[in-house]
């Protein structure tokens, strides 16, 4: 049996911050149980969050609790945030426990929800980027216009595909066809993917020696 015990989780559960309000993006989570999910990321960060759906008393509180911690963090990151640290910090005291029965088939329900949050794509339904032939070369375009057509394609549905679950690149600077570019660029596979941006504008421009530079 799985009892709430803390007044900090309790407050939780009777009056969420959450659940219950709306988001135009909710999604619908793909297992179990009747759970919906929208969050507001910005720039691969998590602003706000609202849930809706048919949830046990434990997992409301736990999925309150849990959407505080990962406000103002990367969604990349949200699913790091296990049930023994979301149950650690609904606590009213460290040596009590908040919510008492959490056991193994808690843990793997809250790991595939969480897991499912991180692939959530907070721009559902963004259209793809056309470069259109009536441009002209676009190196031949003014500075403006090619700004104005960079950050439409970096905000295209490719890109944020590509990106998915990191932090979205973003305009810095342009010097004829060399493009300046704040991305994630710490790993081995960050490197991977901004070269596959670096092609893949390369062919939608149709401008071979367009040059990507990673900065930030």
């Amino acid at each position: 049996m799985i009892t709430i015990k803390s007044t900090r989780a309790q407050k939780k559960q009777a009056e969420p911050a959450f659940f219950g309000t709306h988001n135009d993006n909710m999604r619908t989570f793909n297992g179990p149980l009747d759970l919906h999910l929208g969050l507001v990321v910005e720039n691969g960060i998590v602003k706000n969050l609202s849930i809706q759906g048919s949830l046990e008393p434990w997992l409301l509180a736990c999925l309150e609790g849990w959407g505080e911690i990962i406000l103002n963090r990367p969604l990349a990151k949200v699913d790091q945030i296990t049930l023994k640290e979301t149950e650690a910090y609904l606590r009213d005291r460290n040596s009590e426990y908040a919510i008492e029965g959490l056991g193994r088939d808690e843990e793997i329900l809250f790991g595939s929800i969480i897991g499912w949050a991180k692939n959530y794509n907070p721009q559902f339904g963004t259209a793809s980027y056309t470069f259109l032939p009536t441009h002209g070369p676009f190196r031949n375009l003014k500075l403006a216009e090619k700004v104005n057509e960079l950050k439409k394609f970096l905000s295209s549905a490719e890109v944020i595909e590509l990106y998915r679950g990191l932090k979205l690149p973003e305009l810095v600077d342009v010097e004829e066809l060399t493009i300046y570019i704040d991305c994630p660029y710490s790993s081995e596979e960050e490197r991977s993917i901004f070269e596959k941006l670096h092609m893949l504008g390369a062919k939608i421009f149709r401008e071979e020696e367009l040059n990507f530079i990673p900065e930030g």
